[in-house]
């Protein structure tokens, strides 16, 4: 199932926005699981191999030791790839359609955050008897927060929402990027979960291309899609 797309006007699509830092992408229904789709921007040998096996552990170039941040919102990619121009290993854009299911459970419920917020703010966080809060518990050291995040498989965090020419866009939601590593990413990699890649370079460049000549320009249909589940909103910092 392809990409839904739609014309891009920076003042509609910013209007559109969650103040709030809420998950912002495109969802689609396929034989009745939802999928959530998130990118990320590889070299060739990687994604050429990635779609033709439909896994990313295809190409022995993929290293599941080293973080892997994938992103749901497109603009994001597009401003972390520089539209593929910054540097050949990232010079092709997969898009991977992941089941909303596993990204929940396996991947935003394990998540810890590249930097912990502040003593306050755990205080209001922590719940002793949620299991996913005990990473808010106030008690702990910095040391033993900074070993979490160093330890930790899959780390979020949450960057300025950038529009398509690079520049930051204040008072909307801020963009969430997730990096995976070990065993998420393995599984990840091995294709759990996911139902297909499709390797989006092609749409990427012609894009981009409008862009420079100042035509109009077409981006991923995106909403914010909605977590049920509070304890994991509240350990993305999402309340």
């Amino acid at each position: 199932m392809p990409l839904e797309t739609e014309e891009y006007i920076r003042k509609s699509h910013l209007k559109q926005l969650p103040i709030q830092n809420r998950i912002v992408g495109q969802t689609q229904q396929i034989d009745d699981k939802e999928y959530i789709i998130v990118y990320q921007a590889y070299n060739t040998k990687i994604a050429k191999a990635a779609v033709e096996n439909q896994r990313l552990d295809a190409c022995p170039l993929f290293s599941t030791t080293r973080m892997t941040w994938i992103k749901p919102n497109f603009l994001w990619m597009m401003y972390r790839c520089s539209w593929t121009q910054k540097d050949a290993n990232q010079e092709r854009v997969l898009a991977f359609w992941l089941e909303t299911e596993f990204f929940e459970q396996q991947i935003l419920a394990q998540a810890v955050p590249s930097r912990y917020p502040s003593l306050k703010e755990m205080e209001a966080l922590y719940d002793p008897k949620e299991p996913l809060l005990q990473i808010y518990d106030p008690n702990q050291d910095k040391s033993t927060l900074d070993k979490s995040t160093k330890s930790s498989h899959v780390v979020f965090q949450w960057d300025p929402y950038h529009d398509e020419k690079g520049y930051k866009c204040e008072l909307v939601t801020r963009a969430l990027q997730i990096g995976i590593k070990g065993e998420v990413a393995k599984q990840f990699a091995s294709g759990v979960g996911i139902h297909h890649i499709e390797d989006i370079t092609e749409f990427v460049l012609e894009q981009y291309k409008n862009l420079k000549n100042e035509d109009s320009i077409l981006i991923p249909k995106e909403r914010e899609w909605n977590c049920q589940n509070t304890a994991v909103t509240k350990r993305l910092l999402m309340q």
